[in-house]
């Protein structure tokens, strides 16, 4: 079985296929086949795309500060900073048992992550702070279709993430099994399970998991199921649970790959305002290197990602509260809105 972009909570993003094995339970993540390699591709894409621009802008970086390397790639990561993660619970199947199977894993899966890594600031509808263009991410298709827009929008709010989950499908289907005088009619229930996490700062999918599920269940959970009624499914409750686990490791272990970065969201005179401050683990005095964050790259399928440019400018923090921060610097004049910023301890 191939599962592609039709099955992608963010059918608009960066997506690759995902083959499942046969079976009742199946199961594709970053960890291992395509998955992996997408998430290996998309450093190797980066580095590559630093080093063609960093050699071609070198005759014009000459007034920057020495010290500091020219890409990202090149930077040792910052330690000690939160990132903050916007999660999302699309379009999940409008069941009476999907509502209640999605609220689940969302909880499931918040609990595990911050089990895995207290430093993550999760933000979802629960907390009631999730900002617009998420809220409206589940139910608006043009504005998920927009990856580059979408994108621009996480790294200006202060995301490092925008992951979305999904119960993208859920049945129940009887069928007789056995042999001879053992064949009888039995019910079973069958659920697909999504979880998509993005890169603000390339509009890239980082993490790409489905899982699908079929579990045998009675004759009355199938009848309720039916008529839209609560059913005892506290098996898919257990694998959801177990799921959840799983899942909030693989996303562990990919943000600690990631780089934290923040942007600039504002230029006030000589001054630039970023949306990430003391909350984020950021102090008054840090430094900071400054790359062009703009520039698009077009796919051969019509997919666009974002390609960080040129080394242009050293900055230090000023001013800084809880959730934003002031900076100011040398050679700052082509620094523009959405530009990327990496610490530089």
């Amino acid at each position: 079985m191939e599962v592609g972009g039709s099955n992608s909570a963010f059918p608009g993003l960066w997506q690759c296929n995902i083959k499942s094995t046969t079976g009742h339970h199946w199961l594709r993540t970053d960890d291992q086949g395509e998955g992996h390699m997408l998430r290996k591709y998309s450093i190797l894409l980066t580095a590559l795309a630093f080093f063609s621009i960093s050699v071609s802008g070198c005759g014009g970086s000459k007034t920057l500060s020495e010290e500091l390397p020219l890409a990202i790639s090149a930077i040792a990561p910052a330690k000690g900073l939160s990132k903050k993660i916007g999660i999302v619970l699309g379009p999940s199947f409008q069941s009476a048992i999907g509502r209640e199977v999605g609220d689940l894993f969302l909880k499931t899966l918040i609990d595990s992550l911050h089990d895995e890594d207290r430093s993550l600031e999760l933000v979802t509808a629960v907390d009631g702070k999730l900002p617009p263009f998420l809220s409206e991410l589940a139910t608006n298709p043009l504005l998920r279709a927009n990856a580059v827009d979408l994108a621009m929008k996480g790294r200006k709010a202060g995301y490092q993430g925008l992951m979305m989950l999904a119960v993208s499908d859920i049945r129940v289907f009887s069928r007789k099994t056995g042999i001879f005088w053992f064949r009888k009619l039995r019910y079973f229930i069958s659920l697909t399970v999504t979880l998509d996490l993005y890169d603000p700062f390339t509009a890239g999918k980082i993490v790409g998991a489905l899982k699908e599920i079929t579990l045998k269940i009675s004759e009355q959970d199938y009848d309720a199921f039916q008529n839209d009624e609560a059913a005892n499914i506290e098996k898919v409750n257990d694998v959801v649970v177990d799921l959840s686990e799983d899942w909030a490791d693989l996303v562990t272990e990919t943000l600690e790959d990631q780089p934290w970065q923040s942007a600039i969201i504002e230029i006030r005179a000589d001054r630039f305002i970023l949306p990430a401050g003391l909350r984020s683990g950021l102090h008054r005095d840090d430094r900071l290197a400054v790359f062009e964050g703009r520039r698009v790259l077009d796919g051969q399928q019509g997919e666009r990602f974002f390609v960080p440019g040129r080394h242009i400018a050293d900055i230090h923090i000023t001013d800084i509260d809880d959730q934003e921060a002031e900076a100011a610097g040398q050679g700052a004049d082509s620094v523009q809105v959405g530009d990327i910023v990496v610490p530089v301890r």
